[in-house]
C-alpha cells in the first residue's frame, strides 16, 4: 500500500481511508462470525431434531424476520424513489416489479450490510454438520475450512464453496473454540503474541510482501480483538453491561445506516466544497460516520418511543 498521490492531501486521505476501511475494517465481519460460532457451541446441546427445530425457530425470530423486513423495505423505497423521479421528469428507468426482483433483493441482499445475516443463517442451518465434522476431524475440520478459505480468497475464487468461504471458516473457528471451552481471556495471556503477529502480518501485507496470502493477518486480528475485549469486559463489567443493553440499537444502526442514511449524507457532502480537496475528503471521512450514528440513534429512539413492539420485531427481539 503506497501513497498513490504522494504526500499530498488527497494521497494522505486515500492512505488513511484505505487503512481504516480496507485493512482494519476487514476484521469486523469475521470477528462477528467467530463470536457467533463460539457462543453457539459453548453451551452443550444434544442437537437432536427437537433441539434443532427449537434453535431454528429462535433464529427465525432473531435473524430471518429482520432480514426479510429490511430488504423488502429497501426494495419498496427504491421503487418509490424511481416512481418519484419518473413523475418529476427525472430518471425514467422501467419500473417492473416481479418475484424475480424480490428474490434478487433478498439473496444479494439489497440492504447490502445484511449479507452477514444471510450467511449467518446458513451457518446455523449447517450447525449439525459442523458438529459431525468436529467429532470426526476435530481441529482438522477447521484447518480444511481454512484451506478452502485461502483457496477461494486468493487462488481459485470460482470454487463451489467460494460464496460461503469466509463464513464457514470463521464460524467454524469460533465453534471449535467454544466446543473446547477455550476461554477468550485465557488467550489474553498471550495477547502480545496475537497482537504482535497481527501487526507484523498487517505491515507486511501493506508493504506488498504478503501478496500470495494477503488476508492471513485477519484471523490473528480477530482473535487479538476478541481476547482483549473479553479481558476488558471481565475487568470492567459495567462496560459489558452497557454494550449488551444496546444490542438492539446496534442491530438497528447496522441495518439502516448504509442504504437509508449514510448514502444520503455522502450525497449531500459530495455537493459541498469539502468534496473537492483532500483535506475536505479526510474531514468528511471522519465526520460522516458520527452524523450517520446520530441520525440513526435519533430514529431508533423515536421508534422505540412510538412503536416499541414493532422495533423489537424488526431488530430480532433485541430491543
Amino acid at each position: 500500500m503506497e501513497l498513490e498521490n504522494g504526500f499530498t492531501s488527497r494521497g494522505i486521505y486515500i492512505f488513511i481511508s484505505e487503512f481504516i476501511s480496507h485493512y482494519l475494517g476487514s476484521i469486523a465481519v469475521p470477528l462477528f462470525f467467530v463470536f457467533s460460532g463460539y457462543y453457539l457451541f459453548f453451551t452443550p446441546k444434544a442437537w437432536d431434531i427437537k433441539t434443532y427445530q427449537k434453535h431454528l425457530t429462535k433464529k427465525a425470530r432473531g435473524l430471518l424476520i429482520p432480514y426479510l423486513f429490511w430488504n423488502l423495505l429497501t426494495l419498496l423505497l427504491e421503487y418509490l424513489r424511481l416512481w418519484v423521479l419518473s413523475r418529476s421528469g427525472g430518471e425514467t428507468q422501467p419500473m417492473h416489479f416481479g418475484l424475480d426482483h424480490v428474490w434478487t433483493a433478498l439473496t444479494l441482499p439489497m440492504d447490502f450490510p445484511l449479507w452477514y445475516v444471510r450467511d449467518l443463517m446458513i451457518m446455523h442451518l449447517l450447525a449439525p454438520l459442523l458438529i459431525l465434522a468436529y467429532r470426526h476431524l476435530r481441529a482438522g475440520a477447521v484447518l480444511l475450512l481454512l484451506a478452502n478459505y485461502l483457496l477461494c480468497q486468493h487462488w481459485y475464487p470460482q470454487l463451489f464453496l467460494s460464496p460461503l468461504a469466509t463464513a464457514l471458516f470463521y464460524f467454524s473457528l469460533g465453534g471449535y473454540l467454544g466446543l473446547k471451552k477455550i476461554y477468550f481471556p485465557d488467550l489474553f495471556r498471550r495477547w502480545m503474541g496475537l497482537w504482535g503477529t497481527f501487526l507484523v502480518l498487517l505491515l507486511l501485507t501493506m508493504l506488498g510482501y504478503m501478496s500470495f496470502v494477503p488476508t492471513l493477518y485477519i484471523p490473528f486480528g480477530v482473535l487479538a480483538v476478541l481476547a482483549s475485549a473479553e479481558h476488558i469486559f471481565d475487568r470492567l463489567p459495567r462496560v459489558k453491561a452497557y454494550c449488551l443493553a444496546r444490542e438492539g440499537q446496534v442491530f438497528f444502526i447496522y441495518a439502516v445506516h448504509l442504504v437509508f442514511i449514510e448514502n444520503w449524507i455522502k450525497g449531500t457532502f459530495s455537493r459541498t466544497p469539502l468534496a473537492h480537496s483532500g483535506w475536505g475528503l479526510l474531514l468528511s471521512y471522519f465526520v460522516i460516520p458520527f452524523i450517520t450514528l446520530a441520525v440513526c440513534t435519533l430514529l431508533y429512539k423515536g421508534l422505540n418511543r412510538l412503536t416499541p413492539r414493532l422495533l423489537s420485531i424488526i431488530t430480532g427481539g433485541r430491543s
